[in-house]
């Protein structure tokens, strides 16, 4: 090895990287790729469509391994650069969570997740559980039965939200969630948590409706919710719905005798749920 080769390694987090193969050492990364389950593949001209042929390293004019857009001079090159970097960057090591609904809330309160900006807000935590999002509303979950809180997104915000402030709406700080992300249908806030306890909240005024036990198996998949239903997929592969409404009622419950952790999906009324072994689509007859 004459320090020239290089190692191409595609990442769950949306980045392609090369290693010198002597050394190990990085050498350049590109991110944007909006997913690259595939293993990479490298010629000297690919047939392939333009992105492919986009030589990432020889840009690095300052060789700060990094590509800026004013070290590309083409315009062609240029375009192409704009568009990747509004691809959505995603980098596991550092956080789960996703902004959900940008647009609703603003840029500038909340960037979107990508590893050269979003960090966690604590040293040795991470956030998975998404916010949910609502006219009006924004429910943000923490970390760790950290608090979860309740904002007006058009309301004006500094330091830190978990301690006292004036314009959030409400603050929960018990029985929260660690991973299933938060959700809003009619004018209430459900959460579950990991033990399979689902509680209840007005939206507006954070009062609790009910607390109660679905299924005491472990939770990380999020509820959805359909035709007035909610969905709760448990870690043993039950399901469980029920009613959505102020008052607690379990509608059913059903096992699909495969370990579950993803959300369910739900779509012109198929239900979706992706097992460890197998996707299921579920529908009435």
């Amino acid at each position: 090895d004459d320090g020239k080769q290089r190692f191409l390694l595609t990442h769950g987090g949306d980045y392609l990287v090369a290693h010198r193969l002597d050394t190990g050492a990085e050498m350049w990364r590109m991110g944007g790729l909006n997913g690259v389950p595939g293993a990479p593949m490298a010629a000297r001209r690919p047939a392939g469509n333009f992105l492919q042929r986009f030589d990432v390293a020889k840009f690095d004019v300052n060789k700060d391994k990094k590509v800026v857009r004013a070290e590309i001079t083409s315009k062609l090159h240029q375009r192409v650069f704009d568009r990747m970097a509004k691809q959505f960057k995603f980098d596991p090591t550092k956080t789960y969570t996703i902004a959900a609904l940008r647009k609703a809330i603003g840029q500038k309160e909340i960037p979107k997740p990508s590893a050269p900006a979003a960090r966690s807000y604590h040293r040795t935590l991470r956030f998975v559980a998404s916010p949910a999002v609502a006219p009006g509303l924004i429910i943000a979950p923490s970390a760790k039965r950290g608090p979860v809180i309740a904002i007006n997104p058009n309301a004006k915000f500094t330091g830190d939200l978990t301690k006292k402030a004036t314009n959030r709406l409400w603050k929960l700080e018990d029985g929260t969630p660690d991973v299933p992300s938060p959700l809003i249908h009619n004018g209430l806030v459900y959460l579950c948590s990991e033990n399979g306890n689902l509680s209840c909240f007005d939206a507006k005024t954070g009062k609790q409706q009910y607390q109660q036990r679905t299924h005491r198996m472990r939770h990380r998949a999020s509820p959805v919710v359909a035709d007035g239903k909610i969905y709760l997929s448990a870690r043993d592969g039950k399901v469980t719905v029920v009613q959505a409404g102020r008052t607690f009622k379990i509608v059913s419950q059903n096992d699909v005798g495969e370990a579950l952790a993803a959300s369910p999906a739900i779509s012109n009324g198929t239900i979706y749920l992706r097992t460890f072994d197998a996707l299921w689509a579920i529908r009435a007859k």
